[in-house]
């Protein structure tokens, strides 16, 4: 990791880390794919870094691809624990910590679209899914804690009302509660005229 000044262009701290996953949690499969969009909290002395979770079975039959040699595990997906946020501390990156939700498995790490917010209660808001699978999920990290709050979860297809999945591609928190979301039906992009 780096911070970087971008005013007076500067490298003002880097660390490297291994990622905390117990050995449990390795034995079982899980690793990360790729990890985007972090999010300042000042007020906490925080990190939150998105994360897009994966999970091999261990126990199933590699294959190798006959033309590249590549080795590969079978899928786990369906059993993935939660979605996961990789916490360190903010400005030296020290005591990396990943926290699960237990109410969405769907990566949050947005592939270059923004998912998290820090709103005005002090908590940090994040979408899962989005711009990637499209999930409709948006979950709560509580500010006392810097854990998931397992008890909230806002879920969009609820919230209109569909009968099918509506995804958020993207969001943008606006505040005093309020959010523009770019969302899609079943996959299907919403049109509005």
């Amino acid at each position: 990791m780096a911070s970087i000044n971008l005013d007076n262009p500067s490298i003002l701290n880097t660390a490297s880390f291994t990622i905390p996953f117990t050995d449990e949690q390795l034995a079982q499969g899980y690793s990360i794919g790729r990890i985007d969009v972090p999010i300042i909290n000042q007020a906490k002395n925080k990190v939150y870094i998105g994360c897009n979770i994966s999970k091999v079975n261990p126990k199933g039959t590699p294959s190798q691809n006959q033309e590249t040699g590549v080795v590969s595990w079978p899928s786990d997906a369906a059993n993935i624990a939660g979605t996961v946020t990789l916490v360190v501390d903010y400005p030296s990156f020290k005591n990396p910590k990943l926290i699960w939700s237990t109410q969405s498995k769907y990566g949050n790490n947005g592939y270059r679209t923004m998912t998290q917010y820090i709103a005005e209660d002090g908590h940090v808001y994040q979408s899962t899914g989005a711009n990637t699978t499209s999930y409709p999920h948006i979950l709560r990290i509580d500010k006392n804690t810097n854990d998931y709050d397992n008890s909230y979860v806002f879920d969009l297809s609820k919230a209109l009302g569909v009968s099918g999945l509506a995804g958020i591609k993207a969001w943008k928190y606006l505040g005093q509660g309020k959010a523009f979301v770019l969302y899609d039906i079943d996959k299907k992009v919403v049109i509005w005229r």
